[in-house]
């Protein structure tokens, strides 16, 4: 049976859409009937009210018809924020659906796909389309070759991390998060919902890497797609006292490529699990969220629960950390989203400095690289980092983004070599130089 990843690659939706989910994530889910909200209006909105309200709106007999709510949350807009507090977002959007399609697997063991919610007339004829697809194989006959092409030489990395690195050694900032941009070269000119190749070969990709908290949006001509392993901030009520809502965090800091073959793949977790650079790289950025999410929490409820564990994905080890807290009642989406963004994993510490320092030395907006895709629905609130994400559009063509932290003792070479095995996904082509 296909993944519901594999199906709309094999049908992509003819309307907006956004899509969570990713390998092995029992939660696939496609978003459809999407409308668009007025997000300063949202912003202005008490957060947990908004959670209470969406929950009893679900009744439990009828958990298909219920709003939810999706957003794409530009890097830039929130770094803005931190220079000039009256800046209002002007590229992140709000969209709420109606409707969504999941795979349904049966107590008859009869599995197939259930179409939720109150859907129009356009995505009923889109599920009648797909309705037996999940009985066929899924066919790689139009995947195109593709390159990654650095935006920069090698040696420009280089550079550039050996002037971040004398930056932190002279006291300025203690880490700071550098992305490398890459073209996607190799796929063919044009928009992406007319020509199915281009679908295609970026889901293909997609179905391949895609970890716990990927994504693909598509938005009229433009796609974002998401790699991303890591969840940012999610708030749920808690199991101790329903009155009170948990805010927990999930920072990754700390990456080795996986091994070959079991041996190497073991030494390479036991090296990452040993490292006092990239242990103190994520104490760094525990100390920074803990600190944020005091800010929207009430006192002496902010705890580290873990300072780090190593987890297993498909091409890299992380080293993950988690913090909780309880988030204040009184509290709005605008305050909630302007304390915590951009996330401390990807900017680095103390965070006023490095956006600054960030701007200056990638020399180039951000946009939704970096930024966040969130969910609120009857079950809470739920967000990710976009993290290794390619974007899409018929006038940029296809553009990807990865990065890792520097600190004073960084190897400018190691990190170079571990923005690679965040591209592992393109490794089944050759790099273009």
């Amino acid at each position: 049976m296909m993944s519901l990843a594999q199906i709309i690659a094999q049908y992509p939706p003819p309307m907006d859409f956004i899509f969570l989910g990713g390998h092995e994530n029992s939660s696939e889910v496609l978003y459809l009937d999407l409308c668009e909200e007025d997000f300063g209006v949202f912003c202005q909105r008490n957060l947990i009210n908004t959670l209470k309200d969406l929950t009893h709106s679900s009744q439990p007999r009828d958990r298909t018809d219920h709003t939810v709510y999706l957003g794409v949350l530009s890097y830039d807009d929130y770094a803005c924020m931190i220079w000039d507090p009256k800046h209002r977002p002007s590229c992140s959007q709000l969209r709420s659906s109606s409707s969504q399609i999941r795979i349904h697997r049966g107590l008859d063991h009869q599995d197939g796909l259930k179409l939720m919610g109150d859907p129009t007339s356009a995505t009923q004829k889109y599920f009648q389309a797909i309705g037996a697809a999940c009985d066929e194989i899924y066919d790689q006959s139009q995947i195109q070759n593709m390159q990654l092409q650095d935006h920069h030489s090698k040696a420009h990395y280089l550079r550039t991390a050996h002037q971040v690195i004398d930056d932190i050694q002279r006291g300025r900032y203690y880490q700071l998060n550098l992305l490398r941009y890459f073209d996607i070269k190799g796929l063919p000119e044009g928009v992406w919902s007319d020509d199915h190749r281009i679908w295609h070969s970026l889901m293909d990709r997609f179905i391949k890497s895609a970890e716990m908290m990927s994504a693909v949006v598509g938005f009229g001509d433009e796609l974002v797609i998401s790699f991303s392993p890591e969840r940012f901030v999610s708030v749920r009520p808690s199991l101790q006292d329903c009155d009170f809502y948990l805010l927990e965090t999930f920072p990754i800091k700390g990456t080795v490529s996986r091994g070959e073959d079991p041996d190497q793949d073991h030494r390479h977790r036991q090296w990452l699990m040993k490292s006092s650079k990239d242990r103190r790289e994520l104490n760094m950025i525990i100390d920074l969220m803990r600190h944020d999410l005091a800010r929207v929490s009430y006192p002496a409820t902010t705890q580290v629960i873990s300072e780090g564990v190593i987890v297993a994905h498909s091409s890299v080890f992380h080293r993950v950390a988690h913090i909780s807290s309880c988030i204040r009642h009184n509290l709005s989406w605008g305050e909630f989203f302007q304390t915590l963004l951009p996330a401390g994993s990807i900017t680095g510490a103390p965070k006023v400095e490095v956006i600054q320092a960030i701007r200056d030395y990638e020399s180039t907006p951000r946009g939704v690289f970096m930024g966040h895709i969130f969910k609120a629905d009857h079950q809470g609130f739920d967000s990710s980092v976009l993290i290794r994400t390619l974007t899409h559009s018929p006038s940029r063509g296809g553009q990807y983004a990865a990065g890792s932290g520097l600190v004073f003792d960084s190897s400018p070479e190691k990190e170079y070599e571990e923005i690679q095995a965040k591209c592992a996904m393109w490794h089944d082509q050759s790099f273009a130089k």
